[in-house]
């Protein structure tokens, strides 16, 4: 037979170039998504669905990192910016009690 398995040397190799193609625009996305999420967190959520209100986001954001090793990275689909926001639109709306505060008239 002519199927040969790769060596260990060119699988570590392509982990490495995926993980350094990868690195740069995850942490950016990061870095973009959780201080926002943190700063609407402790200005805005009610202390009783801070935990909530972040493990929802934590469970969009795994999503968004599983979508991106499956599907090569942020770039691939656009910016790192507009991946960014779409996670934080998607726990928008899928926790659309966070965040409305209601105040005495």
């Amino acid at each position: 037979g002519g199927c040969v398995a790769p060596s260990w040397r060119a699988i570590a190799s392509r982990a490495r170039a995926s993980a350094l193609a990868k690195f740069f625009p995850t942490m950016r996305c990061s870095y973009m998504v959780w201080p926002a999420a943190h700063v609407v967190n402790f200005a805005v959520v009610p202390s009783s669905q801070r935990i909530l209100y972040i493990n929802t986001l934590a469970v969009f954001w795994n999503a968004f990192l599983s979508w991106q090793a499956a599907h090569g990275g942020p770039t691939e689909a656009g910016s790192a910016a507009d991946a960014a926001v779409d996670v934080l639109r998607a726990t928008a709306s899928a926790s659309p009690g966070l965040g409305h505060k209601e105040h005495p008239v």
